[in-house]
């Protein structure tokens, strides 16, 4: 049909949509403080979120795929700190391709945070957790996830186990 490309990128790109639709379909089951998770948030910020911020953490209760995306300084640290209060008793894992954006997500969320390798335990040839063995995590916040190739990308999904939710910012 015209397009040309590597069919390597294809299957892990098409292999990656088959793992959200199948995360995006499970039942959540851990308990979800939506507009508690606002309310700290913005006491802990000092200033009101947007009715665009709190819809978007809103949508973090009905969907366990979650995507925003923007420019510097619109709001998304601000986000993903409300997301993360919403479901502060369930196990959250936050990481990002970067050491130095890990620690960002710390200091605008209070949330402990990794590399991706870190996170999946990466030992020199392979990552620990993967399909066969998940992590952990009820939520997995990915950072910068703009920044991920297909193949650290794809690493990262597999290992979310069922019933959990995959938030991604960036």
């Amino acid at each position: 049909n015209g397009k040309i490309g590597l069919s390597k990128y294809k299957d892990c790109e098409e292999n990656i949509y088959k793992i959200l639709k199948e995360i995006d379909s499970y039942k959540f089951c851990n308990s979800i403080d939506v507009e508690g998770g606002i309310a700290r948030a913005e006491l802990a910020l000092g200033y009101s979120l947007t009715e665009e911020q709190k819809n978007i953490v809103r949508m973090a209760k009905d969907r366990n795929v979650i995507i925003f995306t923007g420019s510097a300084g619109t709001g998304k640290s601000s986000c993903a700190r409300a997301i993360l209060e919403s479901f502060k008793d369930s196990l959250i894992a936050c990481c990002s391709l970067s050491a130095k954006a890990a620690q960002r997500i710390k200091e605008a969320t209070g949330h402990k945070a990794s590399t991706i390798h870190r996170l999946l335990g990466y030992d020199g040839n392979s990552f620990i957790y993967n399909a066969a063995n998940r992590l952990p995590a009820d939520i997995v916040f990915i950072d910068e996830c703009s920044m991920m190739n297909c193949d650290i990308y794809y690493s990262i999904i597999s290992a979310v186990k069922e019933g959990a939710k995959v938030i991604m910012c960036g």
